[in-house]
């Protein structure tokens, strides 16, 4: 089955590595900031929604990369030159869809964390500012590492469709 030119199992893999990779520093930072009587052990529920949120975002940028892949541009025997050309727009695009679904997801959860709070007994104007950092700068962090992740496996998936191609 295809979704979007290159196959489910492409995009899978691509988003499973990204996850895989993401898991290493999560845990690391988990251990040495969260865990225990640690300053900003408060501040866990915000860190895990932030992964979480980094998740959704990349479920997201696979799922438009998967669609803008789907769009092949020339015939068999059209201009190399414009195929290329339109390729690499199709592919700007979808870095700028992407960004601007991370953007979407970060502004949406930033006024949401303010609205509805993590913490037991907890109301809005308890939030404080490190917690909505903790949430921000863990979702910039883990949404640039499965871009990135995602981003080289998907590319090696392209590459390996125009070599058969």
């Amino acid at each position: 089955m295809t979704s979007g030119g290159l196959t489910s199992g492409a995009l899978a893999r691509a988003l499973g590595s990204g996850l895989l990779v993401l898991a290493v520093p999560a845990v690391l930072t988990w251990l040495l900031v969260f865990r225990g009587e640690a300053k900003l052990s408060g501040s866990q529920p915000y860190f895990m929604v932030g992964l979480g949120a980094a998740v959704f975002a990349a479920i997201i940028s696979v799922w438009l990369n998967g669609l803008l892949t789907a769009r092949r541009t020339a015939a068999v025997g059209g201009d190399a030159a414009l195929t290329a050309q339109l390729e690499g727009l199709r592919l700007q695009g979808l870095m700028a869809a992407a960004f601007g679904a991370k953007l979407v997801v970060l502004t949406i959860g930033v006024f949401a964390l303010r609205a509805f709070p993590l913490r037991i007994d907890e109301v809005a104007a308890d939030v404080k500012f490190v917690d909505l950092t903790s949430f921000a700068v863990t979702f910039a962090g883990a949404s640039l590492v499965l871009q990135l992740t995602t981003a080289a496996s998907i590319a090696r998936s392209l590459r390996r469709r125009a070599r058969t191609d």
